[in-house]
């Protein structure tokens, strides 16, 4: 079937390395996630290589896409679990961050911030959670300068740690911009409005 979909002969499928055939299969989106999950069990992938591959095709799609969504909640869930370690997918997308911070824009930065974050979360690493919020406070002047309050408000709720963020509420209550997070609570689902008024 792998041969079907990538319109090859199945000679060149057994020849050609197997991780391009996963960065292949994965480019042609979601409909191709079970041949990925059964051609990377039956070939001992290394974890390591299959997230970089994946971590570098979330970002090269984010950026593409800027800050338009892209996965539903439960298609990105999937492509992290597919993904075979959570953990390093969310080091290669911090890693490419950094590499590419001056070429990327405002809302492509954060949302590869909340897709890490997002990674280190499901994997329960603290320190990876804690490296995400200390970073989101290094990045705070920057989208201060550029106005970028939105952003802000997008990374409060995206990344939910209500307490340790509480500053980026103070900040957008000093630049009168506290309306924002009313308008965010008119797109969040009911869920989050709840766990957003408690916190």
């Amino acid at each position: 079937k792998i041969a079907q979909t990538l319109r090859i002969d199945f000679d060149e499928v057994k020849a050609r390395d197997p991780y391009r055939i996963v960065a292949d299969l994965l480019g042609r989106g979601k409909e191709t996630f079970a041949e990925i999950r059964s051609f990377m069990t039956h070939n001992g992938l290394s974890p390591m290589k299959i997230a970089s591959i994946f971590g570098n095709y979330i970002f090269n799609q984010q950026r593409e896409q800027n800050n338009k969504k892209i996965w539903s909640k439960s298609d990105f869930a999937e492509l992290v679990q597919l993904s075979m370690s959570a953990l390093d997918l969310g080091n290669v997308l911090l890693s490419l961050l950094y590499d590419n911070m001056k070429e990327i824009t405002h809302e492509c930065c954060v949302e590869i911030i909340l897709k890490a974050h997002y990674c280190y979360f499901v994997c329960c690493s603290s320190e990876g959670c804690k490296l995400i919020l200390r970073i989101v406070k290094d990045l705070v002047n920057k989208f201060i300068e550029a106005e970028k309050f939105r952003l802000l408000v997008r990374l409060l709720v995206g990344i939910k740690s209500y307490s340790q963020m509480e500053y980026i509420i103070d900040i957008l209550i000093k630049y009168g911009q506290f309306e924002l997070i009313l308008k965010r609570d008119e797109e969040m689902d009911k869920e989050e409005v709840l766990e957003f008024r408690s916190a």
